[in-house]
């Protein structure tokens, strides 16, 4: 059973217990069903949420040659849809095409049409043809359906290495109700896939793809001013997935609407292995992302801040000692009794009447000068802080 992908950088041989990857820069790479510890399929999506593709990753027992610097521990492939011309139609042929036998294949029984897979049209990305004999003759047929090569993808999957992990919108869909977030892997653009046993970072460079059992714990932390984004931190089990480094990964620039749906993700997770896995989601970090217009800033604990907290210190007379003595004296001020409070208001009429004393008005101006020049030590400590917020590049 051929599958080939014309417009990837190999073509796929499906076999009963294997895939086979033809014109890798290794030659042929086998890719056996034992080696396969899990796999993922899922849709590839534009800004507009159009399906652009298809991304299978799989995680591996053994790293494979594939012709890179090192072998591969998650070797994934992408297959991308066609490019539609200006006129509507397909500029290219679809990306992925099957022979499907209606005898016996892959140990199943398959009849011409029973399996639903997507073929090609102006816009879908697969073509599907079923050969059947008929009165000694070999009859092909086109099957008509639609779709964009989605399940065809998952169907031959689960014939050699069971069901693919796979998207579950009552597991997590995002805040535009797609299956992925974009984020920031150290310098690298992509799309994080929280699925319902795993998590996929891809589709290009970087490819990731790992299980629950995989994590030791999984948090969320701020990055960016105002609270417009957060990261999502992953610390790997000791022992898992040895080949992956740094053990403690982190995925950046996640957009701050999509914190609730990575925290219910992120509860999810917990409770599929038992309470096995740590799941901080609820620290002041992901506070200040959800709520980013409040003032109220949590930290990530990294000591990194930003010079918007030098003007929401200011706006809100945050942390000077002119502040803290004046809070102390109003809040002394308040049991006063009432004929206190007449003497009181005696006094300053009196005052008011005489104006204030030369004493007083030198006091005014040290405190004043003393206010202006706690502050502007504050403003130069907080910018020498900021000047190390930003990516933390980790070196793979």
């Amino acid at each position: 059973m051929p599958w080939t992908s014309p417009r990837a950088k190999a073509d796929v041989e499906v076999c009963e217990d294997a895939w086979l990857l033809h014109g890798t820069k290794a030659g042929t790479v086998v890719l056996e069903r034992s080696n396969v510890v899990r796999a993922c399929c899922v849709d590839v999506t534009s800004a507009s949420g159009s399906r652009t593709g298809v991304f299978i990753a799989f995680a591996l027992r053994q790293p494979v040659d594939v012709g890179l610097k090192a072998p591969a521990s998650t070797l994934s492939l992408l297959l991308p849809a066609p490019a539609e011309a200006r006129d509507g139609t397909s500029s290219k042929p679809p990306a992925a095409a099957l022979a499907l036998p209606s005898s016996v294949s892959l140990g199943r029984s398959v009849s011409p049409g029973s399996l639903a897979m997507p073929l090609e049209d102006a816009c879908n990305a697969a073509a599907v043809r079923v050969e059947s004999m008929a009165a000694d003759k070999q009859v092909t047929r086109l099957e008509v359906d639609a779709g964009d090569g989605h399940r065809l993808v998952r169907a031959l999957l689960a014939c050699v290495f069971g069901a693919p992990d796979s998207v579950d919108k009552a597991v997590f869909a995002s805040s535009s109700g797609a299956g992925s977030v974009a984020c920031v892997k150290h310098t690298t653009q992509g799309s994080l896939w929280m699925l319902r046993n795993g998590l996929a970072f891809g589709p290009r460079t970087g490819a990731m793809y790992l299980g629950f059992s995989d994590f030791a714990s999984v948090s969320v932390g701020r990055h960016g001013s105002l609270g417009s984004t957060f990261d999502l931190n992953i610390a790997l089990a000791e022992g898992a997935a040895p080949s992956v480094q740094p053990r403690e990964l982190s995925f950046g620039m996640i957009p701050s609407a999509d914190l609730k749906p990575v925290q219910a993700w992120m509860a999810f997770v917990a409770r599929a292995l038992g309470g096995t896995v740590r799941a901080d989601g609820d620290d002041e970090t992901a506070a200040a992302a959800a709520a980013p217009a409040t003032g109220q800033r949590g930290g990530s604990g990294d000591g990194d801040d930003d010079d918007d907290d030098d003007d929401d210190d200011d706006e809100f007379g945050a942390g000077s000692e002119s502040d803290s003595s004046s809070d102390e004296s109003t809040s002394g001020d308040e049991p006063a009794s009432h004929a206190d409070q007449g003497e009181d208001d005696a006094a300053t009429a009196a005052a008011e009447e005489t104006g204030p004393s030369e004493e007083d008005l030198g006091s005014q101006d040290t405190e004043s000068e003393t206010s202006e020049d706690e502050d502007e030590a504050d403003g130069d400590g907080d910018d020498s802080e900021s000047d190390g917020d930003g990516f933390i590049v980790d070196d793979e």
